[in-house]
């Protein structure tokens, strides 16, 4: 608690790698290369969604490629466990990616 207590004080003042980040914003896709060169997301969103930009898929797939995935978390807020984070983000305006929670609010299980 005390570790997600200090990233939403960050995040709040806007300092360090939260100055930038745009996880639950929405990060502009364009390719693969405006991951590394244009967005600062979540991590494990970041590998997701270079994974899927490798198949050279449109983005208005991802959903479905992230429930075939299988990511397995907890969203504290709610007590749920998942399976899919397509349940979590979502695409918006066709090259939009965004999380609906915040990062401190899941707890991602390990394969």
């Amino acid at each position: 608690m005390e570790l997600a207590a200090t990233a939403v004080r960050a995040r709040e003042a806007r300092r360090g790698l939260w100055a930038g980040d745009v996880t639950t914003a929405g990060a502009k896709i364009t390719g693969p290369a405006s991951l590394p060169d244009d967005v600062v997301i979540l991590p494990k969103l970041f590998r997701r969604t270079l994974d899927y930009l490798r198949l050279a898929m449109p983005l208005s797939c991802y959903p479905a490629f992230l429930a075939g995935v299988q990511d397995r978390y907890s969203v504290l807020s709610t007590g749920e466990r998942r399976a899919g984070l397509h349940h979590i983000v979502e695409v918006t305006n066709g090259h939009t990616v965004r999380m609906t929670h915040q990062p401190e609010d899941l707890v991602f299980e390990d394969a």
